[in-house]
């Protein structure tokens, strides 16, 4: 009895960890870091920047865009790259600056001409939700900006895109797949003027600031590989003790003493 219910309990704990690994596997995806800023220098392993009159900072634990600073209009954008292959992005973004037109400052997720664009409209203000591409044209949402930050969360959840303003989900994609060379891009610059509006950015300085940037990246293989390869080990030694135990004989010895095929001395 004692030796079924460790063959049962072998096969159980194997068949457990096989489970646990194909569940994990199939998640796809985990938050992965990528800028904090809190070193406070410039990475060009991570970024390209696209900046004219003043350059992107990053100094006190943020990454920090212009699109007008010290009387100057001008053009701030960065591109994440070395991403590797990715399946959502989180990040956080600030606005710094009073109401004005012309301006485009929005943080993305994108591939080609497929973005979710999170837009700061200023003049409301609020926090805007853009789709482009496979995610749709226009403004899907737009989400009242008690402050001026907001911490975005685009993740893939089954055959859907969920988008959380906040930890609060505002908005879902249905039957897209996120692809996975998208990439982020933080921009804030000067934009033509709509009809009827005078060109130029009114007011002070402008400023968009991003911080903890992150992406949902593959789990690790090995990692899952491994728990597979422990579950059948631990199925293929109940399997084995289930065989040797079902093929022993009873013998006896020169007193009578039954004894199993392991411990006969005609092996």
């Amino acid at each position: 009895m004692a030796r079924n219910s460790w063959i049962i309990r072998s096969v159980l704990l194997g068949s457990i960890v096989v489970i646990n690994a194909l569940a994990l596997n199939a998640r796809a995806a985990m938050v992965q870091l990528f800028d904090d800023f809190n070193d406070n220098t410039r990475d060009n392993l991570r970024w390209q920047y696209d900046e004219n009159h003043f350059p992107v900072e990053e100094s006190g634990g943020v990454m920090r865009l212009f699109s007008k600073k010290n009387g100057v209009e001008q053009n701030n954008t960065v591109t994440s790259v070395n991403t590797g292959p990715v399946y959502g992005a989180k990040w956080e973004m600030d606005w710094s600056g009073g109401a004005s037109n012309n301006m485009q400052s929005y943080g993305r997720l994108i591939s080609g001409s497929d973005f979710i664009e999170v837009f700061f409209n200023s003049n409301v203000p609020t926090w805007m939700l853009i789709g482009g591409g496979i995610y749709g044209n226009g403004s899907s949402y737009s989400y009242p900006a008690p402050s001026t930050s907001v911490a975005v969360d685009i993740f893939q959840q089954g055959l859907d895109i969920k988008v959380r303003f906040n930890a609060a989900t505002v908005f879902t994609y249905s039957n897209i797949t996120i692809p996975p060379n998208s990439y982020f891009e933080g921009s804030n610059r000067v934009s033509p003027p709509a009809p009827g509006d005078a060109p130029g950015i009114s007011g002070g300085d402008k400023m968009l600031a991003f911080d903890n940037v992150s992406f949902y990246v593959p789990e690790h293989s090995a990692m899952v590989q491994s728990m597979i390869a422990l579950g059948v080990v631990l199925s293929g030694l109940a399997c084995r003790r289930r065989v040797r135990q079902s093929s022993s004989r009873e013998v006896t010895d020169g007193n009578g003493k039954l004894m199993t095929d392991d411990e006969s001395p005609e092996r």
